[in-house]
């Protein structure tokens, strides 16, 4: 599709990764276009990395991103959806910087590793 569509001076396969932070580094915009997920770590360390999100409004990512607030939650199955968000951030940078800082604090606030282990404690005690 890459090749049909005349893009391949802008998309890249990775394939594995062993610093997939240098990668987010490079990234502007982060996509997950998940169908299905728990709380998806990939998905925590672009908001940590300040990246602007644009995410499937599935279970457990709606609980991390706040749409409108720290990133843009999408219908899974809208691709147009998801390439006109992804346009709306390329367009207004200074909204995708706003919304790449307020989800480091989300990430930062909720997910530190003394709460996680806080609520483990918690459900195994019950």
């Amino acid at each position: 599709m890459v090749k049909v569509l005349k893009v391949e001076a802008y998309v890249e396969f990775k394939g594995w990764v062993d610093n997939i932070y240098e990668e987010l580094e490079k990234m502007d915009i982060f996509l997950l276009s998940s169908q299905r997920e728990g709380c998806p770590n990939a998905l925590l360390e672009a908001m940590l990395l300040k990246r602007a999100v644009v995410a499937s409004n599935i279970e457990g990512v709606n609980e991390v991103l706040d749409n409108g607030v720290n990133g843009l939650l999408v219908n899974t199955s809208d691709t147009e959806d998801f390439a006109k968000e992804v346009l709306f951030l390329c367009s207004n940078p200074k909204m995708a910087v706003q919304y790449g800082e307020e989800a480091s604090k989300k990430v930062l606030g909720s997910f530190t590793i003394e709460k996680e282990v806080n609520a483990l404690e918690r459900i195994y005690s019950e």
